[in-house]
């Protein structure tokens, strides 16, 4: 849901003008990141600045946003039903969300939020792409595996931008490639 800028009056998400005042919503324009393998941990970069940095510490990968000592999110691999789950903690040690695989030969994971409800999911897109894709059908990015360069990177277009929701994007891609090279894994 949504709230006109103008006079306040909440509408759908889908709404384009305010069914009151007939102001238009605000679209907002698609954002490109990359995300990198940069000195033993992975950084995320927007319009030449870094967003966040993704680095390993007792098996698990801690997101953080520069400047900034606390952790964003943490990427905790789970074992569980022969594959590997991922939970997204966040500062105060609360879910996120779940990163879980799935079965089907197109779709590599659904992204659930911490009530188990899907809200994400990712779809490869030959190999070296991937969609992910909101319940609606809608797709929110599109990333691209840049195979010339060295260790893990990917370019990174976010058509749905959610001002929130950067971060936990940043660990879904992150998380799904680090599943894809073996890199996430449960410890012990």
């Amino acid at each position: 849901m949504k709230i006109c800028p103008a006079c306040g009056l909440p509408a759908p998400s889908t709404t384009a003008t305010c069914a009151f005042c007939e102001a238009s919503y605000p679209h907002p324009a698609p954002l490109s990141f990359r995300l990198e393998e940069h000195d033993g941990a992975y950084r995320w970069t927007g319009e030449d600045a870094v967003v966040a940095v993704a680095s390993w510490a007792a098996g698990m990968c801690h997101v953080r946003q520069p400047g900034r000592d606390a952790v964003s999110l943490t990427l905790v691999p789970m074992a569980g039903d022969g594959a590997v789950r991922v939970a997204m903690v966040d500062a105060g040690a609360r879910l996120v969300s779940t990163l879980q695989p799935s079965a089907g030969p197109a779709t590599l994971s659904t992204v659930c939020d911490r009530y188990e409800h899907p809200r994400l999911v990712v779809k490869g897109d030959g190999p070296t792409g991937i969609h992910i894709v909101d319940m609606s059908g809608d797709v929110v990015a599109l990333a691209s595996r840049d195979r010339g360069a060295p260790g893990l990177a990917l370019d990174v277009l976010v058509l749905r931008p959610r001002g929130d929701g950067e971060t936990v994007l940043f660990g879904v891609v992150l998380a799904t490639e680090l599943l894809r090279t073996g890199e996430l894994r449960p410890v012990g």
